[in-house]
């Protein structure tokens, strides 16, 4: 958003970010900058990374932006070559992203300059969702979609999840994931159910790839306010979609329980 924060979202956003790079320290991990941004034509949206998994064995730079870029084609026309030039990242993951297949890498192209590598799930309702991962290192490997999962819609041509594979100097390689999750509705009961399936078709999604021992960072637009400072105006929203107990708790869950640390 181009509002100036509040000085206390500022400070406990300085405060979060010292406590991550001591807990890297601690852990012996390796340095990992990850810059979680927004383009400045791109709506506001909940941008989250969460990263498992430490680094102990190499050293490793990587320069990551996850962006809601609400239409790449729009974004590229509103001067995405100039946020992307003044980034430098080495990774960008996109949500949004509502393009053909056939257009995406020529749109990165155009934006970033060649030489860049990009994995992209289209969403089968044309001018819907979408995901991608943008590498300057070569992609080995990539995936879309969630196993449907009993009682839960098949998520494979919903345009809302995309791994990548990526190649890491101490052999074990990343996983890089784009993700956008559904807004949901808590006074519509099967949106929220909608939500909330997806939310666990992801968590059982990620504890698959972490027992695969790489790797693994999440990104994207997850609709979801954990904590109060994560959201404005948090008490007009308890109980709403994106404020949600049940959504809350899956994060709960997942960094508490499952060991995932979010950035």
């Amino acid at each position: 958003s181009n509002e100036e924060l509040p000085t206390v979202i500022c400070d406990e956003v300085e405060r979060r970010a010292a406590t991550t790079l001591n807990w890297m320290v601690d852990n012996k991990m390796s340095l990992l900058s990850i810059a979680l941004d927004h383009l400045t034509l791109a709506r506001v949206g909940i941008i989250r990374a969460i990263l498992v998994h430490p680094l102990p064995h190499a050293s490793l730079l990587l320069p990551h932006v996850a962006a809601a870029v609400n239409g790449l084609r729009a974004a590229h026309t509103n001067g995405m070559a100039g946020w992307w030039a003044e980034r430098q990242p080495d990774v960008v993951t996109m949500q949004e992203v509502r393009a053909p297949d056939e257009l995406v890498p020529g749109l990165v192209d155009e934006a970033a300059g060649p030489g860049w590598h990009v994995a992209h799930a289209e969403c089968a309702a044309k001018g819907r969702a979408g995901v991608a991962v943008a590498s300057r290192t070569p992609i080995t490997a990539s995936r879309s979609g969630l196993p449907k999962r009993r009682g839960s819609a098949a998520y494979d041509d919903s345009g809302r999840w995309i791994e990548a594979d990526i190649d890491t100097p101490d052999g074990k390689g990343l996983t890089v994931v784009s993700c956008y999750v559904h807004t949901g509705d808590a006074d519509v009961p099967s949106r929220m159910s909608e939500k909330l399936a997806f939310l666990d078709a992801m968590g059982k999604r990620l504890d698959t790839l972490r027992k695969k021992g790489r790797h693994v960072l999440l990104t994207g637009d997850l609709n979801v306010g954990h904590r109060e400072l994560d959201i404005k105006n948090w008490k007009g929203n308890v109980g709403k979609a994106g404020f949600h107990p049940d959504e809350r708790a899956w994060f709960d869950h997942l960094l508490q329980k499952l060991g995932w640390v979010d950035i």
